[in-house]
């Protein structure tokens, strides 16, 4: 068996088709109870082109965000890295992995993988965020 391929493609470029079944989807994600027979009929295509094209069309939102590492001097206290993951999500970060180290000397230290906007504005105050957390001595983000 061929493995799937996957292309990444202008949507002004694609058939008509392919845009109506996103509509056809978005439809039914929105309204609650919506049929996929109704929604093909709001669209105008058929639900036969709808069921052939539906598990091979999506609809992908990229972002302009940015990866960065953080590195988190911490106090060895309980839940202290449930708060920073909080703190993270608080200003508008997704967190993509998060390590944590033995203690040494009674600190820890903590290695964040975290996506963000890419403005300046948003890096600082996932920076601030973080610093206000209590039990973090010190906070560096790398880029």
């Amino acid at each position: 068996m061929v493995p799937n391929k996957y292309y990444l493609i202008r949507s002004d470029v694609l058939p008509e088709v392919f845009h109506k079944v996103i509509n056809v989807k978005q439809l039914v994600d929105r309204e609650d109870g919506l049929s996929i027979n109704e929604a093909c009929r709001r669209v105008k295509i058929s639900r036969s082109a709808y069921y052939k094209y539906r598990d091979a069309v999506r609809l992908v939102q990229l972002e302009n965000g940015c990866t960065v590492s953080i590195i988190l001097e911490l106090e060895n206290l309980d839940n202290i890295a449930f708060r920073c993951i909080n703190a993270v999500q608080n200003a508008d970060g997704r967190v993509q992995s998060f390590q944590v180290s033995d203690t040494q000397l009674g600190n820890k230290y903590a290695l964040i993988t975290a996506e963000t906007s890419s403005a300046e504005a948003s890096i600082a105050e996932l920076k601030n965020k973080l610093q206000q957390v209590r039990g973090v001595k010190k906070v560096t983000i790398l880029r």
